[in-house]
């Protein structure tokens, strides 16, 4: 009987052990600081990617402050771009994105969310604070950029981003750019778990409530009812996903974009063949600014969509 006890009760801390590590991975992200960055190669600075540009900081919607970049863009008369970026990374990778949609842009703004990079605040929402935290971005921009229409471009977590925060009232975009995005944030929970062969069905429905109860993590989303939202509403949408995206599949870029187009919304779908979880400028570089500049065109054709300074 001890025995069985003991086996009881090392199974317990087991299963507790592993919830707990899920838990606070997602809560605590892997922070990608300057120096990591620079260990994989990455431009710290917008003159690493052949761009010109100046470092600022940045105070978010809860009063934390984070640090970001402003990039100049080489159409003075164009819309601000800005890009959120994916899960466990920060402003660094944004800066090859502004590299390729600086001939579109009067400049792009790219900033360290919670949770993230050099960011002050602790912890990650999945969708409830950050369109808040854009919002508050915005309204620090520099007189010349403010009330400047604004296309919104995420990646993977930033992805996903983008759609709620386009959806939400605390920006009104001109257009949307969704690279590889998740629909509800259990999909790469799941996902990531079964690639590690952890027990799926016994651990995601308890992380996904420990994240709600003691982090005020975002529980329960469908972004595909964002992007209907958006369909709606006018706002032209590229979604662009890997073919072979194990993390993010391939059907979660789809429906997204499907859901938006069914809205009546002017929608795009770029699928990359054999590429997975990847920067889609590597795979099909040619591929992947024909997008872009479609994105811009139908966004250009949109009536003025300005950000109204709050501050």
């Amino acid at each position: 009987m001890a025995i069985v006890v003991l086996l009881l009760v090392a199974a317990g801390l087991l299963y507790a052990g592993l919830v707990g590590s899920v838990v606070f991975a997602l809560a605590r992200p892997g922070r990608k600081t300057e120096g990591v960055a620079l260990g994989r190669g990455l431009p710290i600075v917008p003159a690493d990617a052949g761009l010109e540009g100046e470092a600022a900081v940045f105070t978010l919607s809860q009063g934390e402050s984070t640090p970001g970049f402003i990039v100049r863009g080489d159409r003075a008369d164009g819309p601000v771009c800005v890009v959120l970026h994916g899960f466990q990374d920060a402003r660094y990778n944004g800066l090859l994105r502004a590299w390729f949609v600086r001939q579109w842009v009067s400049a792009t703004v790219l900033f360290d969310l919670p949770g993230h990079g050099d960011s002050a605040a602790k912890t990650p929402t999945y969708g409830k604070r950050e369109p808040a935290d854009v919002a508050a971005v915005l309204d620090q921009l520099p007189d010349e950029l403010r009330g400047r229409p604004v296309v919104l471009m995420g990646y993977s977590m930033g992805g996903q981003l983008v759609l709620r925060t386009a959806a939400s009232d605390a920006v009104t975009p001109a257009g949307v750019i969704c690279e590889q995005p998740y629909r509800c944030l259990n999909g790469p929970i799941v996902n990531l778990m079964r690639r590690r062969r952890y027990p799926v069905r016994a651990v995601v429905p308890v992380v996904v409530w420990l994240l709600e109860r003691v982090f005020g993590i975002a529980r329960r989303f469908d972004r595909v009812e964002d992007a209907a939202t958006l369909g709606a509403a006018g706002c032209p949408l590229w979604v662009a996903h890997g073919e072979a995206d194990w993390l993010c599949p391939v059907e979660d870029g789809q429906a997204i974009a499907e859901a938006a187009q069914s809205a009546g919304g002017t929608t795009r779908l770029d699928v990359f063949p054999g590429s997975g979880h990847v920067a889609l400028f590597y795979e099909d570089a040619e591929r992947y600014t024909a997008g872009l500049a479609w994105l811009f065109e139908q966004a250009d054709a949109r009536p003025d969509t300005p950000i109204e300074p709050r501050g």
